[in-house]
């Protein structure tokens, strides 16, 4: 349920940043049934879906990869200034804070998604333009939503396929 609520959030999102003056953007929840994964994709459905409501451009966003890395931090090793060395207490103040780190592993995750946006002037619809964004870490699926929503329809926009909006007041 709560994956589903992404995807929506993902849809709704997208669709608000992709709608300009002249361009009406549609979830494709609006349109489309939500596909079971048991059953084969009816295109000829999808196909007079898209013809009915006069679709021009079809946006599809999918998860990529999930990249998992392990880093090993080794303990500190500390190499004490000449003064403290001849001295124990000198030393061990020195180096104490150092001597008891025990290092640690730390896992980072890479989430890529990738966006693909298809022109539907062609029978087979054609790909226009593909893009991929990285997560580093990130805290949510939501947030990796939100993000995608956020720069992905920049980026379009920055690749002139899509107007500029007007900056806002």
């Amino acid at each position: 349920r709560c994956h589903v609520a992404h995807e929506q959030s993902l849809r709704d999102g997208m669709a608000a940043q992709i709608a300009r003056p002249g361009i009406e953007a549609i979830p494709g929840n609006h349109i489309l049934l939500r596909p079971d994964p048991n059953v084969k994709l009816d295109l000829d459905y999808l196909r007079g879906q898209i013809r009915d409501n006069h679709i021009e451009a079809v946006v599809v966003s999918r998860l990529l990869k999930v990249d998992k890395k392990v880093t090993s931090i080794p303990s500190s090793t500390y190499l004490a200034p000449y003064p403290y060395y001849y001295s124990f207490y000198g030393y061990l103040g020195a180096v104490y804070p150092l001597v008891y780190d025990p290092g640690y592993t730390r896992e980072d995750t890479t989430v890529s998604v990738e966006t693909n946006v298809y022109a539907t002037s062609k029978p087979d619809g054609d790909l226009v333009w593909n893009g991929v964004s990285k997560s580093f870490n990130p805290k949510s699926a939501k947030k990796i939503a939100d993000g995608l929503v956020k720069e992905v329809p920049k980026q379009m926009e920055k690749d002139g396929l899509l107007p500029k909006t007007a900056p806002s007041n």
